[in-house]
């Protein structure tokens, strides 16, 4: 047997006469009224551009130098390690050419990474001055130099490296140089 149901029990229960109700489940931190709508940031000026586009260059010239000269020597240190286990007859030889290649390669780009934020860093802070901004030109010189040392202490790190299983062999580290 169905239980009948009461035609009128939607409407008794949803009466129009009532108001809405609001059923606040979680309190939603997103909706905060403070007020007025604040204003948008103010257009930057040439100034302004400017040195975020000498960041960013100089920013990338130093990011592309370190994440070359890491993997390069990772790439040497082993291949250094499996040559000198080996019975070859040329191995020491061997391995002092992958180490004296690889160093070169660090060392080069190092190199022209330094010259580079060099020639943007001195461009662009004489353009700074030049539009009365010192403000903008003391960040981004002191950006250059946390970036000339980024770049060093990658170069002096990945040399090391090289350097580092030369010794452990009982080879010369004369092939290895960091300049």
């Amino acid at each position: 047997m169905r239980a009948k149901i009461n035609p009128n029990a939607y409407q008794s229960a949803f009466a129009i006469d009532d108001p809405p109700r609001v059923v606040d489940l979680a309190p939603n931190p997103r909706i905060i009224d403070d007020g007025p709508v604040p204003l948008p940031p103010p257009v930057p000026g040439p100034g302004e551009r400017l040195a975020r586009r000498c960041a960013g260059a100089v920013t990338k010239i130093a990011y592309k130098c370190v994440t070359f000269n890491k993997p390069k020597a990772d790439f040497a240190v082993p291949a250094i390690k499996r040559l000198l286990a080996s019975d070859r007859p040329n191995a020491k030889k061997l391995a002092h050419t992958i180490a004296k290649r690889c160093a070169r390669a660090i060392n080069h780009k190092s190199d022209r990474a330094l010259k580079a934020i060099k020639r943007i860093c001195d461009r662009c802070i004489d353009r700074l001055l030049g539009l009365n901004r010192p403000d903008l030109a003391r960040h981004l010189s002191a950006l250059c130099d946390d970036k000339d040392k980024e770049v060093e202490d990658s170069r002096q790190d990945a040399i090391a490296m090289i350097r580092s299983a030369m010794t452990d062999a009982g080879l010369s580290v004369d092939a290895v140089s960091d300049r």
